[in-house]
């Protein structure tokens, strides 16, 4: 068994120090785990999470040390990438013409009326009584 790591930021402030980490240079997963001693499966859910806040990325390249494709991430948002528009409170929407109408259909089954009863049914309570008479 291996000894466990000696951590060198705790854990609440592990997402900050993998941006700083980042900022710095590009890092693999890896890397980033030695370098501030957790585990790949502690760093790689909060590099996940700056890249959902457009606040890294990554990409995929060739890692000369363990000679496969692996993604280094980099600080900062993705090249090309659009963000969706910050909302604010109190800010107007806009024009009626510009808004997004969404189609709605209601969908409406009726379906005929059933008088008939199951023999074993009919059996024990009887026939069924007719619909309308």
């Amino acid at each position: 068994m291996t000894a466990p790591a000696k951590r060198k930021v705790p854990i609440e402030q592990l997402l900050s120090a993998i941006e700083k980490t980042i900022e710095a240079a590009p890092r693999f997963v890896d890397q980033l785990a030695l370098e501030l001693g957790y585990v790949q499966s502690a760093v790689r859910p909060r590099l996940e999470q700056l890249e959902q806040a457009h606040r890294a990325h990554r990409i995929r390249i060739r890692n000369e040390q363990t000679k496969c494709l692996c993604y280094q991430w980099r600080h900062g948002p993705a090249p090309g990438a659009v963000r969706a528009p910050v909302i604010e409170l109190g800010q107007e929407l806009p024009r009626a013409e510009l808004r997004v109408i969404v189609p709605f259909q209601a969908i409406v089954r009726s379906w005929p009326a059933f008088s008939g009863r199951d023999p074993l049914v009919a059996a024990f309570f009887g026939a069924c009584h007719q619909v309308g008479a």
